[in-house]
Formats: structure tokens, C-alpha cells, sequence
């Protein structure tokens, strides 16, 4: 079974690109791992950042609060 983190790493992000304005999209995974994307409209290279690493973070406290919960439904067996 795929975790929550997981799953949040394969969502799609919409932004507008810096130049031209024109919505683009990338997965999560992608902006965490730091990567560069082209514009669809006026082709120029996008640097993905996570900024204070917000969706690493995100994604760890979605992992935790799912293990939380697991561990909760257990103990009440």
C-alpha cells in the first residue's frame, strides 16, 4: 500500500510561469526533487523550489499522522 506521502508526491500543481504568465503544471514529487520544466507557452526553463522545504516537510507530517492514526486504530482492538 502506498503511503500518504507518496500519493501527495504524484498530485498536480498549477502555476503560471514567471515570463509569460501561462498556467503550467507539475507533480509535487517534482518541486521537491528541485527540477527544471519548460513553459508550454513561451518555452522558457521553470526552476521548481521548495521554498524552506514546505512539501518535504508536508509530506513527512502527512507520513507521521497517518502512522499516528494507524497505531491509534490498533490499540483500540
Amino acid at each position: 500500500m502506498s503511503s500518504l506521502g507518496s500519493i501527495l508526491g504524484k498530485s498536480w500543481l498549477k502555476f503560471s510561469c514567471p515570463q509569460c504568465g501561462i498556467e503550467n503544471c507539475c507533480r509535487v514529487k517534482q518541486v521537491t526533487l528541485g527540477e527544471r520544466i519548460y513553459c508550454r507557452g513561451c518555452h522558457t526553463t521553470i526552476s521548481l523550489v521548495d521554498k524552506d522545504a514546505s512539501m518535504a516537510t508536508a509530506k513527512r507530517r502527512i507520513n507521521a499522522a497517518a502512522n499516528d492514526l494507524q497505531r491509534m486504530l490498533r490499540s483500540l482492538n
